[in-house]
């Protein structure tokens, strides 16, 4: 768990639900890591959500940095418990995990508040042809298929692509793909001289909005 404090007060957490995963992505710590990859599954339940001190709590993430929050058996329970709490949510997954009613209901369930949001980052980096270069085991037309139903419930999802030699020449039709979609936007990340170069694209306003050297 990482804890992020603005003046001295608790307001965001991010949060490892689970450290199972469905893909073997080469650059992932879990991936031929004896202490992450070989450990055992082990996931947080609601229960254990519930702990929290919600105090102050404005944004709680699960970005799975060791696991895919996804398959954490309970994230329908523990998103809808969280929302109660007038909590954001912000979620990354490869989205290759369940079946299109899940992303249904799922996206129903996010877009359940009246205002701000809750967000889900699709790591998806290629098309049918690439993307299960890097995502290993990974089915391109299932994920597609799920961040569509997400969508259709009313899920606001973002489409984040890691840049690789081998999926460069399909940027742009990436892009045009997630402004079909209905993506919210369009994000590519790539590794240039030790640092990471973030660049991000508005499906919506159809050009470069950002540059962020981190």
């Amino acid at each position: 768990m990482s804890i992020f404090y603005d003046d001295g007060v608790v307001k965001k957490l991010h949060i490892e639900l689970t450290n199972a995963c469905n893909s073997k992505c080469p650059l992932c710590p879990r991936t031929g890591t004896p202490i992450v990859g070989n450990s055992g599954i082990k996931n947080l339940t609601l229960e254990d959500i519930k702990k929290i001190n919600f105090q102050n709590l404005e944004v709680i993430s699960f970005c799975g940095n060791f696991g895919d929050p996804l398959l954490c058996p309970e994230i329908y329970e523990i998103c809808d418990y969280i929302i109660e709490k007038d909590v954001f949510i912000v979620i990354k997954t490869n989205g290759g995990m369940h079946d299109k009613k899940f992303w249904y209901d799922f996206g129903k369930l996010l877009s359940k508040r009246t205002i701000g949001y809750n967000i889900i980052t699709f790591d998806i980096d290629g098309l049918e042809d690439t993307n299960h270069i890097y995502r290993v085991g990974t089915d391109f037309k299932k994920i597609m298929e799920n961040a569509k139903s997400f969508i259709n419930a009313g899920g606001l999802a973002e489409w984040e692509w890691l840049v690789f030699k081998h999926n460069e020449h399909q940027i742009m039709e990436a892009r045009d793909l997630a402004i079909h979609m209905g993506f919210y936007k369009f994000h590519l990340k790539k590794k240039m001289y030790l640092r990471l170069i973030r660049i991000c694209f508005n499906p919506y306003i159809n050009f470069l909005l950002t540059i962020k050297i981190y």
